[in-house]
């Protein structure tokens, strides 16, 4: 998230990408469908020794929010990295959605999981789904959330709004990219986030995120900041060495 900003009493829990100003979006859920519920299942190998990243997209008419390959296999690089799961990690394309909205969100995103999911955890394997969606509803005049993590196994990136804020300098895919893998690490507990921190870490000033720039779960990846880290070739795009010990503690490599 980028800098904080208070939200209503009742609202949901989640872990949000802003472009162009800092402005945060978090949300309170129950605990079992926060970002980070389910971090040990996915990181250890003790109950699930398989994972499944199902990737759906949207098409909006004419518009197709399809991620490319190279977003998807860097994914499932990272998590392979870290991810104890003997039997295997797949990253692996799903359903193409009609978009009906002009903007997504949490509860919106619930629906559109409900109705297109196909992947859901069966005996050793454990599945997470991520939605390439539209726009979200928590956009601003000064700001756009370009990632969302609103449910324990569950994950938005809002490629309509990256397609917007990037352009021939910065390849949408390289903003997708790095947003993807800050999202699943919200999943997997990061920073603080249902996954205890073997050393301090977190940043005091933006909840759930490192303190270290040379993390991909560093504030500024959120933020507008994003586009100018990726222009000037200092964009953080993977878990750093405390985040490794997090995940090593429940059960991680």
């Amino acid at each position: 998230m980028a800098a904080p900003r208070a939200m209503a009493a009742l609202a949901l829990a989640s872990a949000v990408i802003l472009v162009a100003v800092a402005t945060s979006a978090c949300i309170n859920l129950p605990f079992f469908s926060q970002p980070g519920s389910r971090s040990r299942d996915f990181v250890s190998g003790e109950k699930f020794t398989t994972l499944i990243v199902e990737v759906d997209w949207m098409v909006d008419g004419s518009k197709d929010y399809k991620p490319s390959a190279l977003v998807l296999t860097f994914l499932q690089q990272r998590l392979s990295e870290r991810l104890n799961k003997p039997g295997g990690i797949t990253v692996e394309l799903g359903n193409a959605i009609a978009s009906t909205r002009s903007s997504y969100g949490a509860g919106d995103l619930s629906n559109v999981e409900r109705d297109n999911r196909a992947s859901h955890d069966s005996g050793s394997t454990v599945t997470m789904w991520i939605v390439f969606a539209t726009h979200s509803s928590d956009d601003t005049p000064n700001g756009r959330v370009i990632g969302l993590a609103y449910a324990g196994s569950a994950f938005a990136i809002f490629a309509a709004s990256i397609e917007e804020v990037t352009g021939l300098l910065v390849p949408a895919q390289e903003v997708e990219r790095i947003a993807t893998v800050h999202e699943a690490g919200h999943l997997l507990g990061l920073v603080n986030n249902g996954t205890p921190m073997v050393t301090p870490h977190e940043d005091s000033q933006h909840p759930k995120h490192s303190t270290n720039h040379a993390s991909v779960m560093y504030w500024e990846v959120e933020g507008g900041g994003i586009v100018n880290l990726i222009q000037g070739g200092n964009a953080p795009d993977n878990f750093d060495a405390s985040d490794v010990a997090d995940l090593r503690g429940i059960g991680g490599k």
